[in-house]
């Protein structure tokens, strides 16, 4: 729930496990001693990375904000949770 003023949410109440997941570490750190860096440096030089890095740095402001639209909806559709919104 999401408690605003003047239309701006100001507060969100939301239940004791959602906090808890909210407030847990994310992720585990990136493990050095096995590997798993290495792996993760590899796969950021493959021809694919590589285009999908210069596309970033080299995009037009339209591109880039193309790009982020794109992308923040296909988290919103996974990620959708419903509010109840109280006025002030």
């Amino acid at each position: 729930m999401a408690i605003t003023r003047h239309d701006t949410p100001k507060f969100v109440l939301v239940s004791y496990a959602e906090f808890k997941s909210l407030v847990a570490p994310r992720g585990g750190n990136l493990d050095l001693s096995n590997g798993e860096f290495e792996a993760l440096a590899q796969s950021m030089q493959t021809p694919k990375a590589k285009k999908a890095m210069a596309a970033a740095f080299n995009g037009s402001p339209a591109q880039l904000g193309s790009a982020v639209v794109k992308a923040a909806s296909r988290v919103a559709r996974t990620e959708y949770r419903s509010l109840i919104v109280l006025q002030f």
